[in-house]
């Protein structure tokens, strides 16, 4: 046995009493040298408990936790150790001591301290023990005063051997002596071991404040003194002599409320008190208030809270577990917000469900539905697992044939840090099902190396932004069993642990200091600094600020770093603008607990105080004025039309910034979201923000089902982010409409009535599929392919009577964690009965490994508010439902997130699969390589890099490893956001990638920092020909080996020799014929014009290109990879404004192997010999905002043959990356044109479409040719556009059997259907401002001739350009 237990764990007395026990904990390990069985320790005197920490998976090894309680004195006392038959005892020596039989108490405050902030309900004391040794025993605290109360939470530990007092009012009836001095005494609690020491504390309260009360209301409160409403608002607006902090407080007869009140708007003299007061669990209650000049109760009334009773009911309830699916199902008519799922008891895993509208209802309305929740089960869990609803729970008993019982073991921890990052480096063992997590620090998507049954995890915590205030871990297995760990005690064998490295002891601090300890924030805000200053260096400190007021939010902790100049903590500290006067409260992390930074003012002086004043704070949130119901609040509906609300929202300090509003159907729960702002697209119909008059609309279809629509939801934010909130269980918040909670339903509520129907179908699915059906979790592509784990979800709804548009369905995904994540779709098409919806869902990193990830989906709704759904169940007996998953973790380079990144600074990268000789490779806006710099410090999740000097809005990074000698492997890359200065707002979270979301509980998708729209994933091929023996076959179709291309690899890249016009941007591509009696090839790539359109598509400018300026392109961004490159350019003169708007063509020709290349995000392999065009067009001022931009093309093929001639124009999308084709060939030779669906709009991906222009498009067996406008969205900068182009040697010939062909034997041509086939085809060109492809057949003796005709006919289309 190994005794590694702490000295700090033994250094503490007995209980008060002569005949007291130390209750000690021994950290013990146990070791033994053959595996006779697990080893066990008996509950003999005096061990009270056995906790074991860690058992090996061979039992060689087990570290126990041993609580005894041993007499006072010095002895010693056996442990016993058992394993198999073997049983061993192990002597413990000690010392117990009994307390001091005196208490020497010294208090640092003899008159009360009271900051009147809303960590503490009244004055505070602090004071010292000095003959307190050790850790003394609890004690307990009286006072002689009747109007400053002490309650069994008034005294608190601080550290070692100093407390803190928190005192407490009585109501106003007792405070006749509130201006007295009295006595404190202070005792062992529970015992008379020592006599009380008693002390004298002066008051610091006078009642010579004189106040007037200029209006009070308690909202929700009625004239008969009741309420339906399950929460009262009082507020009051008042005036004092004097500028100094009334005292306000409310009191009940039974606590169900009883607090002093903050000031929540305006100044000490002139201002307004608002709260919350909660029913708690009682009906009815007596509430008083009084302040500091009205002893007496201004209020004094008695309240009876009378909520409407609930008709919840539930009808039916069951279980059921097929193929792993455990389902538990409900028949009522109850709204379920939340389900909490027990599992794996005495310690449960705890999962709480938020799964209100639309999750589970399979059929059914609000008034009677089906409601099946399902939980994709681990096949080792063992047990009951509890599902409980708010009237029932529901359980089922797992009993697999071979389970997994046992929770995971913590081997080892190692500790670093990176900046501000901590990484814990865990090495977790688990014997069957392997670990899942650890709460609040990691998950398995942290696994650097091995297995999940037996691996080493980085865990990443960025303590500058995340700190977790609890003692408690909880580390589960994949089956859910569950090890509790003890934060204060444990460790490994190591001595090891998870503590916080945060001041353990006041003692450790010597010094406490404010910047500016009084600080002005009338219409500004103010940077000011904490120092806590200490002589130990090494600590990561937090403190806590706290604001108070009603809308309180726990804000993030603050990081103090150390500066060893003046050997203090520093603390930055912004109080915003408007802040209420008074005191700035704070909790600074000791030991193991928060605790209120007031109560070491007492004992650091003046200097350790803040005092903030303004003119007139504002610390509530906007509330809503007036609400008026449109047309009425009950309505006939006889045809389709529109109910509305209008809303008055004020905030006449601060300002209004933000809000939502749900709107909810009563019968079938659809929810309608509005985003509001004080602005036009944010529903403001007039007025500003700190007044404004918002209106939001929902439609009606005459088709309906009469019910109301109520306000569900709304949360309002103010320009300094105070928040109100309805409903709220967030007892800091006020609700907007607290003036309107006692009758919220006749208030905000519209009713319809609406024609009766028989109707009781939901909508169903015509069809439902997703591609792709296998994804890696674990990678996150490379280069700008960086969405491997998006997955596409298609399906078709159809119903009868008519879809309700309104109402998107959800997808929801399930692993076997009991985690689901869920995702709206988007509408695509409709007509009435009729629709189809698209999901793009871009998995979390790690979701579903490795057991796979289910799926289903609910929220069809028709017009008569009946909901269908289905379940991964019943999705299965029709369509797919399972997302397989890779079973082991890529060994490739993942970035999963960032922190903010500012020029000239250290920026930190995190992810997976680091090595030390990575390269981060730093691209601008247009993709060009800015720099490639090495990290200064890395982990395999994390790395450190110095930046230099950036400019711009963003950048994109991406890892660069060299494997061998110039081969190199890439990591996905990821776009961050420069950052301008360290007080821009989102420096205070990292960036994150929505294809790289990794947390410890999985989260969601997240958005990306700087969303882009992304063009949609082309849908899966089928493999033609297998793909004639030239590529590979995958679930999107043929990835072709190159130079082979083509649906079915069939066409072969064959080598050109261009000749690249000098003066414009022309290309002459001679193809030599492979048999006599061939033609020769040519090929022409021209641009016609630019047309400005309106939001009709009519053109209102057009002009022409004529004339360009050309140059040999020495600064190609692709020079590595060819040998010719030119570069044109040509201006337009705007007709609007005479601003000049610059065109940019350059083009290259790639003559060496094949390449990789990035383009919007997108990578594209380059095939040798094939011709890239890359176009800018600069800023356009367009005559209106509405107005768009089209680049007009020419694309036209001809022979000089006019016999035994057949041509044919095939498009479509390409497999291998998401773009589309153009194939334009004759006989058995074609070009070959890609575009990928991306163009860089201001920096951004954007989508771009193409519409045929006129009728100019015809076709022969000899000649092909048509006009194509590319349609280019409203934009501010630039657009980038980049096609490519190769010459094909086909293995089948093109015959009247080919797509859109045109052949001299069977004398066809094309239809006007084909036609617009051949212009619009299936492809989006996205990437290509024009291009004009045109092949030239004819005889070698008329080739000058024939040469001469085209150039005519391209100087005449250029003309009618």
């Amino acid at each position: 046995m190994q005794d590694i237990t702490p000295p700090s764990y033994l250094n503490k007395y007995s209980t008060a009493s002569a005949t007291g026990q130390c209750q000690f904990v021994y950290s013990l390990v146990f070791t033994q040298i053959i595996n006779e069985g697990p080893i066990t320790v008996p509950i003999t005197s005096p061990i009270q408990l056995a906790s074991l920490n860690y058992k090996s998976t061979n039992n060689i090894q087990s570290f126990y936790d041993i609580s005894v309680d041993v007499p006072i004195g010095e002895s010693q006392f056996f442990v016993g150790a058992t394993s198999g038959a073997v049983t061993k005892q192990f002597l413990i020596s000690y010392t117990c001591e009994a307390p001091p039989t005196t208490l020497d108490i010294t208090f640092f405050n003899d008159t009360l301290y009271d900051s009147y902030g809303p960590s503490t309900d009244g004055p505070i004391l602090t004071f010292k023990v000095n003959n307190f040794l050790k850790t003394g025993p609890a004690l307990s605290a009286t006072s002689s005063s009747q109007s400053l109360i002490v309650d069994q939470n008034s005294l608190i530990l601080l550290s070692d051997n100093l407390y803190g007092l928190a005192l407490k009012f009585s109501d106003g009836t007792k405070w006749t002596d509130i201006e007295n001095d009295f006595t404190i005494s202070i005792e062992y609690k529970g015992s008379t071991f020592a006599l009380p020491s008693n002390h004298l504390i002066k008051s610091n309260i006078k009642i010579n404040n004189q106040i007037q009360i200029g209006s009070y209301t308690l909202y929700s409160l009625n004239p008969l003194n009741s309420t339906k409403s399950y929460h009262l608002y009082p507020y009051i607006e008042y005036q004092s002599s004097l500028d100094e902090h009334p005292l306000w407080v409310m009191t009940s007869s039974v606590n169900a409320f009883n607090s002093r009140l903050s000031l929540s708007m305006g100044s000490f003299s002139n201002g307004l008190i608002t709260s919350v007061l909660y029913k708690g669990g009682v009906t009815t209650t007596s509430i008083s208030l009084s302040n500091n000049n009205n002893p007496v109760p201004i209020i004094s009334k008695p309240v009876t809270f009378q909520p409407p009773p609930s008709t919840d009911t539930v009808y039916s309830s069951s279980t059921d577990l097929t193929n792993g699916i455990l389902s538990s199902i409900l028949s009522t008519n109850m709204p379920i917000k939340q389900c909490l799922i027990l599992s794996g008891l005495p310690t449960p895993y705890f999962y709480y469900s938020d799964s209100f509208y639309p999750y589970g209802i399979t059929q059914g309305t609000s008034l009677s539905h089906i409601r099946q929740d399902e939980f994709f089960v681990s096949p080792l869990k063992k047990g009951i697992v509890y599902v409980s609803y708010p009237l029932t729970m529901n359980s089922y008993e797992l009993i697999p044939s071979i389970y997994d019982d046992s929770p995971p073991n913590i081997e080892s921890i190692e500790t670093f840090y990176i900046g501000s990052i901590l990484i814990y480096r865990v090495h977790i063992t688990d014997d069957s099902s392997g670990f899942f997590q650890i709460d609040k620090i990691g998950n398995y998507t942290s696994l650097v190396s091995g297995t999940i049954q037996d691996g080493i995890y980085e865990f990443q915590l960025n303590i500058a932004e995340v700190f977790f205030p609890t003692t408690v871990l909880l580390i589960y297995d994949k089956a859910l069993n569950c090890k509790v760990v003890d934060m204060t005690t444990f460790q490994t064998a190591g001595k090891h642990s998870f503590k916080p490295n945060e001041f353990n002891s006041v003692l450790d601090i010597n010094r406490v200091y404010w910047k500016y300890n009084d600080v002005d924030v009338s219409g500004q805000a103010v940077d000011n600094i904490l120092y806590i200053c200490s002589n130990v260096t090494t600590l990561k400190p937090h403190i806590l600020p706290y604001n108070q007021a009603t809308t309180l939010i726990w804000y993030r902790p603050v990081l103090g770093i150390y500066n060893s100049s003046i050997g203090c903590y520093e603390y930055e500290y912004p109080i915003h603008k408007n802040f209420i006067p008074g005191s700035y409260d704070s909790y600074i992390w000791l030991g193991s607990l928060w605790r209120s930074i007031n109560f070491l003012i007492p004992m650091f002086g003046e200097e350790s105080k803040l005092r903030v004043r303004s003119t007139f704070g504002d610390a509530l949130g906007p509330l809503i004025g007036s609400i008026t119901l449109l047309p009425s609040g009950s309505v006939l509906i006889q045809s389709d039309t529109e109910i509305k609300w209008k809303l008055t929202i004020s905030d006449p300090i601060n300002g209004f910034k933000t809000g939502i509003v749900s709107i909810v159907s009563q019968v079938g729960w659809v929810r309608y979201n509005f985003t509001l702002s004080p602005t036009v697209e944010g529903h403001m119909v007039s007025g500003d923000q700190y007044m404004g008059f918002y209106e939001i609309s929902i439609p009606i279809n005459s088709i309906c089902t009469s019910q109301k629509f109520s306000i569900y939801f709304i949360q309002l934010e103010d320009q300094n982010g105070w928040i109100s909130e309805h409903p709220t269980t967030n007892i800091f918040y006020i609700n907007p409409l607290m003036k309107y909670i006692d009758d919220i339903d006749a208030t905000t509520s519209i009713s319809i009535d609406c024609p009766s129907s028989t109707d009781i179908s939901a909508p169903t699915l015509s069809s439902f599929d997703f591609s792709p059906k296998w994804i890696d979790p674990t990678y996150s592509g490379e280069l700008f392919s960086n969405t491997p784990r998006m997955v596409h979800f298609q399906f078709q709804v159809s119903d009868n009577v008519g879809i309700l548009k309104e109402a998107l369905p959800v997808i929801y995904l399930s692993d076997q964690n009991f985690n689901r994540i869920s995702q709206i779709s988007e509408l695509v098409t409709y007509s009435t009965t009729y629709a189809t919806y698209e999901c793009k869902f871009n998995i979390p990193f790690g979701y579903g490994y490795p057991e796979g990830i289910k799926v289903s989906l609910f929220g069809l709704v028709d017009f008569n508010n009946n909901i269908g759904g289905y379940t991964i169940a019943s999705l299965n007996s029709t369509f797919p439902n399972t997302i397989e998953v890779s079973n082991t973790f890529s060994p490739k380079i993942s970035i999963l997130s960032t922190l903010p990144l500012y020029s000239d600074r250290d920026f930190y990268v995190m992810g997976t699969n680091f090595q030390s000789t990575d390269v981060l490779m730093i691209q601008d806006e247009r993709l060009d390589i800015i720099s490639n710099i090495s990290s200064i410090s890395s982990m395999k999740t994390i790395s450190k890099f110095t930046m230099g000097a950036l400019q711009g809005d963003f950048v994109f990074i991406t890892f660069r490893r060299e494997v061998s000698n110039g081969v190199y492997e890439y990591s996905n890359s990821f776009k961050v956001k420069i950052m301008g200065t360290s007080t821009d707002s989102s420096s205070l979270s990292s960036s994150s990638s929505s294809s790289n979301s990794k947390s410890s509980s999985v989260p969601a998708s997240s958005s990306d920092s700087s969303p882009e729209t992304i063009p949609p994933t082309n849908a899966p091929q089928q493999c033609i020909d297998q793909c004639s023996g030239n590529g590979e076959c995958t679930l999107n179709g043929c990835i072709c080996k190159s130079p082979w291309v083509g649906l079915d690899c069939s066409s072969k890249v064959i080598i050109i020799d261009p000749s690249i016009n000098s003066t414009i941007p022309v290309t002459n591509v001679t193809i030599p014929p492979t048999n006599n009696g061939e033609s020769v090839l040519y090929a022409i790539i021209s641009i016609l014009s630019l047309n400005e359109l309106n939001n009709n598509g009519d053109i209102i400018n057009s002009y022409p290109f004529t004339k360009w300026v050309a140059s040999n392109n020495t600064n190609s961004k692709y020079s590595e990879y060819t040998s010719l490159s030119y570069l044109y350019t040509t201006t337009v003169t705007n007709k609007y404004d005479q601003s000049t708007t610059t065109l940019n063509v350059s083009i290259d020709y790639f003559d060496k192997d094949a390449v990789n290349i990035t383009f919007a995000n997108q990578i594209l392999t380059m095939n040798p010999y094939s011709l890239k065009y890359s176009v800018n067009i600069s800023q356009y001022s367009f005559s209106s905002s509405l107005n768009t931009l089209q680049v007009v093309l020419s694309a036209s093929i001809e022979s000089e043959k006019d016999d035994n001639e057949c041509s044919s124009i095939q498009t479509g999308n390409t497999v291998e990356s998401e773009s589309e084709f153009i194939k334009i060939q004759v006989n058995d030779h074609s070009l070959y044109g890609r575009f990928i669906k991306r163009g860089i709009v201001d920096g951004r991906i954007r989508q771009i479409t193409n519409t045929p222009l006129n009728t100019y498009s015809k076709s022969t067996p000899s000649k092909s040719q048509t006009l194509i406008g590319i349609n280019v969205p409203h934009y501010q900068k630039m657009i980038q556009l980049d096609p490519d182009f190769s010459v094909l040697l086909d293995n089948r010939a093109a015959t009247i059997d080919s797509p859109n062909a045109v052949c001299f034997e069977k004398k066809s041509k094309l239809t006007g259907a084909q036609i617009a086939g051949i212009v619009i085809g299936s492809f989006a060109l996205v990437a290509i401002v024009v291009v004009c492809i045109v092949y030239y057949l004819y005889k070698r003796k008329q080739k000058a001739i024939f040469m001469k005709n085209i150039d005519q006919k391209l100087g005449q289309i250029n003309n009618k350009g």
